[in-house]
């Protein structure tokens, strides 16, 4: 009987003697399970919206290989980006002449500018719409190419003088190149107004010139 009782002793000293499993390393165990079934949910997730979402980020495919917006971008900017950094160097420099002069170009002016354009397309049998898609252009930016162009001939105005002599001149000179149906008269206008035209053009060159030079230009 005592020798019962003794082994009966060890048997419970061996059972007790086991460690039970702490809740750390249960709660681990869980986390890498869970880990294990979201991983391959999250990249077919991930899979899914880039290619919903491919044109954010690609614009071709050549041969199975992807062409970024970023390459593109990049290229644009080597191609393009020194000329349309310097229009709008050019534009800052003119809205900024504007304002120190007080030069204001208001909305009506620029509706009747717009009103014009309508008119002589119309007369060529073309829409003013239609122009504009085919140019890619929005109703919106040809308003802010008019309202430049305003601005530009009002700092330029007065410093354009087209006289008799010159207008003569260029008659003589393209007389073979005028309309035959056009009066004396009408002549006369049309010439003057080219002359105007190209000695404004010629005048906001120098003058656009002018302003880059003694302007503080700092290019990043």
């Amino acid at each position: 009987m005592a020798a019962k009782k003794k082994t009966s002793k060890k048997s419970a000293l061996k059972v007790s003697s086991q460690k039970p499993i702490s809740k750390p390393v249960v709660a681990k165990t869980k986390l890498v399970n869970k880990l294990i079934f979201l991983i391959p949910l999250l990249i077919v997730v991930i899979a899914v919206l880039l290619y919903v979402f491919r044109s954010s980020y690609l614009v071709a495919v050549v041969n199975g290989k992807p062409v970024t917006k970023f390459q593109l971008w990049n290229e644009l900017e080597k191609q393009a980006g020194k000329q349309v950094l310097e229009s709008l160097v050019i534009e800052s420099l003119i809205l900024q002449e504007a304002q120190n002069q007080n030069i204001q170009i208001t909305q009506a002016d620029i509706d009747v500018e717009i009103q014009k354009i309508k008119e002589n397309l119309k007369q060529q049998g073309q829409e003013l719409d239609q122009l504009l898609v085919a140019q890619g252009m929005s109703l919106d930016e040809l308003k802010e190419q008019m309202k430049m162009q305003k601005i530009v001939e009002q700092l330029a105005a007065g410093s354009v003088v087209v006289t008799d002599e010159e207008v003569k001149e260029y008659l003589d000179k393209n007389v073979d190149f005028l309309p035959k149906d056009a009066t004396p008269e009408e002549l006369q206008i049309t010439v003057k107004g080219q002359l105007e035209q190209q000695k404004q053009n010629e005048q906001v060159q120098k003058w656009i010139q002018a302003l880059q030079e003694k302007a503080n230009i700092t290019y990043f």
